[in-house]
């Protein structure tokens, strides 16, 4: 992977970032059903997590930098984020289930939220815990015909609130037409660095990265980073204008050359 590999894909990467913030703006202030409403939010996080990534890339006109600061840990963190929401809305509003399941799923999302935050403000002295509440979104999870197909095994599994999917990311990927294994790759070399997993760190004198200074592997990987960025934000914008079609009409025909 050489500089030309980098340039292409930050030039690509800004292109389909800038296309994104002008399609959430197309789309904001409308009365929407509830899909649609979280597909929004979710594609909102992504434009905001996209414009992070181009603030940091080196060499990018999205900020002002006094220094050449390579830094492809960073990206590669922000990359999985990007990834993991894309995959949070393709499970809740794109996927093509029935409704029954559609709803099941938010109400498991609801589930993993309420202990979620039940489990963080135990470490506090103001522990918050609400039964009434507990009670409400645990009969919400179980009264969906989909939850009721499940066995009972399963079932108490879910009902702990640890899972916040039905399915694994994995599953998820797939059913957008993304080859398990590849994104498992991915997944794992991003993750590696988002924890400062040994993988993340060691080597790094002798591979010449880690240290903010521009190397052959340190371009190699911002420019992968910003390659997998670009793929989860334009999967996600062609799915906004999917749910809003009078969008398309409203694009330059270079933008739309950016979609599908």
């Amino acid at each position: 992977m050489d500089e030309k590999y980098y340039t292409d894909n930050l030039i690509k990467y800004s292109k389909t970032v800038n296309l994104a913030v002008k399609i959430s703006r197309l789309g904001a202030g409308r009365q929407v059903e509830d899909k649609t409403f979280w597909a929004c939010i979710l594609y909102t996080k992504m434009c905001v997590t996209g414009l992070s990534i181009l603030i940091l890339a080196p060499e990018s006109e999205a900020a002002e930098k006094k220094f050449s600061h390579w830094d492809f840990s960073s990206l590669f963190s922000l990359t999985r984020n990007l990834m993991e929401c894309y995959q949070t809305m393709f499970y809740l509003c794109v996927d093509n289930v029935a409704s029954d399941e559609l709803k099941a799923r938010r109400k498991l999302f609801n589930l993993h939220d309420y202990y979620s935050r039940k489990k963080l403000f135990s470490f506090t002295s103001e522990k918050k815990e609400d039964k009434g509440i507990e009670e409400l979104v645990i009969k919400e999870l179980v009264e969906t015909g989909y939850f009721k197909t499940l066995d009972d095994k399963q079932q108490k599994h879910y009902l702990k609130g640890e899972n916040a999917f039905f399915i694994s990311r994995e599953d998820i990927e797939e059913r957008t037409g993304t080859d398990k294994n590849n994104f498992k790759l991915l997944y794992k070399l991003f993750s590696s660095n988002t924890h400062t997993f040994p993988m993340g760190f060691y080597g790094m004198i002798e591979a010449e990265r880690g240290t903010g200074v521009k190397s052959k592997v340190e371009i190699g990987y911002n420019g992968l980073a910003l390659e997998v960025g670009e793929q989860y934000i334009r999967q996600a914008s062609n799915n906004i204008v999917d749910f809003f079609p009078d969008i398309i009409n409203q694009l330059t025909d270079d933008e739309k050359s950016y979609l599908k």
